[in-house]
């Protein structure tokens, strides 16, 4: 005979994806400098602004400007395409293949580590540039491809340099990692230099 199994009833947070979860923490923790805050808004609420360019130098926060990014684009009703270049270069898919059955509606592209395309850059310029007027784009590279954007996209171009976190910031950023201690926030804050991956893998 079986047993009879007496199982508590599941919580609902146990049936939330990891996946769910960590976003759900990443953008607890996180801190928008208000440089990207000012030129999000910009690309969401202008008619001029399309495609904003993300540069700076490792660490400098990119990739979570980029999930920012999403965040925003989803609650202003978006549909979201992300890609990484390194991924892209690595499985080696037609960049016409990525975009192909694109869905109905207003599209954000988030395309991280764009200088990993190398030439295949060029191509994707010339991919976004066929894209409908309501695009969105945000990309990130530490230096990008020279002229991988066709000129006549120049106009709706915003580029930013991620900025190092002040004081300020680079205090909250550590309170959100549950780095409590002030002495300790201010040691991690100098030697970080504002840079959020440094402020991480110091908390």
């Amino acid at each position: 005979m079986g047993s009879l199994q007496h199982l508590a009833p599941r919580r609902t947070s146990d049936r939330i994806s990891l996946t769910t979860l960590a976003g759900t923490v990443d953008e607890r923790r996180y801190v928008c400098p208000e440089p990207l805050g000012r030129r999000l808004r910009q690309l969401f609420e202008a008619d001029d602004s399309r495609l904003l360019l993300l540069s700076g130098v490792g660490g400098s926060g990119k990739s979570a400007a980029l999930r920012e990014a999403a965040r925003r684009g989803e609650r202003a009703g978006y549909h979201v395409l992300t890609l990484d270049g390194r991924q892209l270069v690595a499985a080696g898919p037609r960049l016409e293949e990525v975009f192909a059955d694109l869905p109905d509606g207003d599209l954000l592209v988030l395309v991280d580590e764009v200088g990993h395309l190398g030439a295949r850059a060029h191509a994707l310029g010339r991919i976004l540039a066929t894209l409908p007027g309501s695009t969105r784009v945000v990309t990130a590279a530490s230096d990008y491809p020279h002229d991988w954007l066709p000129s006549e996209l120049e106009p709706l171009v915003t580029p930013l340099r991620m900025p190092a976190l002040d004081a300020q910031l680079s205090h909250q950023v550590l309170r959100n990692h549950g780095v409590d201690n002030g002495c300790a926030r201010s040691a991690i804050s100098t030697w970080s230099c504002g840079l959020p991956l440094a402020l991480v893998l110091g908390a």
